[in-house]
């Protein structure tokens, strides 16, 4: 079984921002106001049932996850885990762990695992380096 860790995203905290604003709304809106206020703000992650590949949201639309090659037999639909030997994070599709790859960038991070939303893309921290695992638009 692979190692997991929780997933770290800098820049944008949507859970605490979200809350912030749904406290003072009235109970009854409290459970539907975070689903449908973020749904769309930049830096939202959400796993695509259709097209079975995570996604992430610029700012303007929405992106999968550079995916990569299957790795082993899940079935948890929509599970994303990181790797600690692999030093990348992976997505289940329901059938098999795909691994999310991305380019390498110039910049150096040593959170192993954290993510980074940062302007319009979405980076993995792998120890060394940040990824970048933006990949095409979704349909």
């Amino acid at each position: 079984m692979a190692e997991t860790t929780q997933i770290y995203i800098r820049g944008k905290d949507m859970a605490r921002w979200g809350y912030r604003l749904v406290l003072p709304v009235a109970f009854v809106f409290a459970a539907f106001l975070p689903v449908f206020a973020f749904a769309d703000q930049a830096g939202a992650m959400r796993y695509n049932y259709v097209s079975k590949n995570m996604e992430f949201h610029d700012g303007t639309r929405w992106y999968n996850f550079g995916l990569g090659l299957a790795l082993g037999a899940c079935s948890r639909e929509g599970a994303m885990e990181f790797d600690n030997l692999l030093a990348s994070y992976q997505v289940c599709n329901g059938t098999v762990w795909i691994k999310i790859v991305g380019a390498p960038t110039l910049s150096p991070c040593t959170k192993k695992g954290a993510m980074n939303f940062n302007g319009s893309t979405m980076l993995v921290c792998n120890g060394l380096l940040w990824t970048n695992i933006k990949g095409m638009p979704s349909v």
